[in-house]
């Protein structure tokens, strides 16, 4: 039980969370991973490219469909409020795991994604050895607003 709820032995980064999180965003569909998407030359011109390709079917349009609007009632009525009214509609659910025995530290999760109708951007943050006063979801905000 504690597992399930995140307190347990589960240990998953925050690019296996935004890999997961991109899936929802593209409709299910799981793409092959890459940290570089094209390098380009002094003068702009691009010299090589990743070509984007699916992975797997990680689930059914409709349930990433489902998700998604459960990560926009985060952010329209929950822990995420902060990325409401903003320029751009984000998506995205926020998480506390707590690590320490005395339980006064923990971790600040936030995955999500920008214009959740067409995704273009996906974040995973965590704050790691979080005193509560640092939250996940504020850096994700700062990432959204420079992004646009």
């Amino acid at each position: 039980m504690m597992t399930a709820m995140g307190q347990g032995e589960t240990q998953v980064s925050p690019y296996h969370m935004a890999l997961i999180t991109s899936a929802i965003a593209n409709g299910g569909k799981l793409m092959k991973p890459y940290l570089v998407d094209k390098v380009t030359n002094a003068s702009g011109a691009v010299m090589k490219e990743t070509d984007q390709k699916e992975y797997k079917q990680l689930m059914t349009a409709e349930e990433a469909a489902r998700i998604k609007e459960y990560m926009k009632s985060v952010v329209d009525y929950g822990t995420a409020s902060v990325l409401s009214g903003q320029s751009y509609i984000a998506a995205g659910k926020t998480g506390t795991a707590e690590y320490s025995s005395d339980k006064e530290k923990d971790h600040s999760w936030f995955i999500g994604m920008s214009n959740v109708e067409d995704p273009e951007l996906v974040v995973s943050v965590i704050i790691e050895a979080s005193d509560g006063t640092a939250k996940a979801v504020n850096v994700a905000k700062e990432i959204f607003d420079s992004y646009y």
